[in-house]
């Protein structure tokens, strides 16, 4: 039986003006019909859940979220963080795999009583495979994830989750102000990360594959651009000018993520997997005749079919570990967006019994075009030359009912104190050339640049 029950709540007669939520999740994209339009909304959390290497930290952000902290702590022995004052947390083995540590963080929702609404909303962050690796860079969270206290689903109406019998007395809505007791790591570094000299990663990958020690590496660069616009502005403005098929906006004590990527990274409904590797880029043209153009070019192109190829080809080897019935849906369909258009191909597989959520996520950590490949060897090279943080990983939700949608973290920047950090990568292979990847680049980066 799941001990919290958590009521439903639409009369919020009460609750002030919900603007500037702390987390966004919608597509407003239909090119192809892997996608549809819908929208999520966590106006305000009652639990920040953070990934830590070594523990699973649970930070309650309102009279609500202390109520489930403590219903949990009894349920699961919680105990007091040793960093974080107001902090509960779940201790995680140091030599756990990536699947026990999802499949522990996900096992929360599982105390639960509620509809399907309910889950973890946030983002893996992209280090999240130096636990696979087994590379420690325990100064930063893996991922941040929320409880929601009040949320909205396609535009709907507004609702509030509470647990069963909660006192009528106690604080309403905006009378509690949220800790920033989870301020303990550098949020400027967390937002800029760390990057390698991009033309010196360009040689030595260059190197790495005249050797066959690699295939394909995806080195990343930022470009940093200080900004007066506010992040959910950002935000909006970016929906408007990019339908996506995952835009995505966090707020976390002040540091912002926002993004409008074209990448799926998984989904999961009923023991369905699907994933969609995406990779080959043009830049769009000036009218519907170059167009045209532009996509013959793509498709011709023997560097973007091979990259393409690869991302496909490692894609399914991940999905025999944990799935059986694999099916490429789509070998390779044109996919529009304001600036570029991309290629990707379209997979499917069904969940082997006996096997995980926290399985199959480890199973795709993390997908060839933002790694390389082998994935193993090149995301090595990656951790010994950057630090990526948000970008690269995987932002969207984990429902009650283990329904996953999670887009990967690419098109998106980290705004902290008026400055926006945009980071873009591109694949190496065999085929390319500096200079067309050093415009493919920017080619990318000038779509949150264009909204600045």
């Amino acid at each position: 039986m799941k001990e919290i029950k958590l009521e439903c709540s639409t009369n919020l007669n009460d609750s002030p003006m919900l603007e500037n939520p702390v987390y966004e999740f919608e597509s407003n994209y239909r090119f192809t019909s892997k996608y549809s339009r819908w929208r999520k909304v966590v106006h305000e959390a009652s639990v920040t859940v953070l990934l830590l290497y070594d523990r699973i930290a649970l930070i309650p952000s309102s009279c609500e979220g202390t109520r489930i902290v403590d219903a949990l702590k009894k349920l699961i022995g919680l105990e007091s963080d040793k960093i974080i004052p107001s902090a509960q947390s779940a201790a995680v083995g140091k030599n756990g795999t990536v699947s026990d540590y999802v499949d522990k963080f996900i096992s929360l929702l599982s105390n639960f009583d509620a509809d399907g609404n309910f889950g973890l909303y946030g983002f893996f962050a992209y280090e999240l495979i130096d636990m696979k690796l087994g590379v420690c860079a325990a100064d930063m969270p893996i991922g941040i994830f929320f409880l929601p206290e009040i949320m909205s689903v396609n535009h709907g109406p507004v609702f509030r989750y509470s647990m069963a019998g909660a006192r009528e007395s106690e604080p309403k809505f905006g009378e509690w102000l949220t800790s920033k007791d989870g301020i303990f790591f550098d949020l400027s570094k967390f937002a800029k990360g760390e990057s390698g000299v991009y033309e010196h990663l360009y040689d030595f990958s260059q190197n790495d594959i005249k050797s066959r020690k690699i295939i394909s590496i995806n080195p990343s660069f930022t470009v940093s651009k200080s900004t007066a616009i506010s992040s959910y502005e950002i935000y909006e403005r970016l929906k408007s000018a990019n339908a996506a098929p995952y835009n995505f906006y966090m707020s976390y004590q002040g540091c912002d993520v926002v993004g409008s990527s074209p990448a799926m990274f998984m989904r999961v409904k009923s023991s369905r997997v699907e994933t969609s590797p995406i990779c080959g880029t043009i830049a769009r043209g000036k009218s519907e005749e170059e167009d045209v153009i532009k996509i013959n070019k793509l498709l011709e192109s023997e560097k973007d079919d091979y990259e393409l190829s690869e991302c496909i080809r490692c894609d399914i080897e991940a999905k025999k570990i944990s799935c059986e019935q694999i099916d490429v849906v789509k070998k390779k369909e044109i996919e529009k967006f304001a600036n570029v258009f991309h290629t990707s191909s379209h997979i499917t597989g069904i969940l082997q019994p006996g096997r995980t959520i926290g399985n199959v996520i480890e199973d795709h950590v993390w997908p060839s075009t933002i790694v390389g490949s082998p994935i193993a060897a090149a995301a090595r090279i990656i951790a010994e030359s950057e630090v990526r943080n948000w970008y690269g990983g995987a932002f969207g939700y984990i429902s009650i009912n283990n329904e996953i949608d999670l887009g990967t973290m690419i098109r998106c920047a980290a705004v902290y104190k008026g400055i926006a950090t945009i980071r873009v990568g591109s694949t190496i292979t065999k085929y390319s050339r500096p200079e067309f990847d050093r415009d493919e680049l920017y080619r990318k980066a000038s779509l949150i640049l264009g909204v600045l």
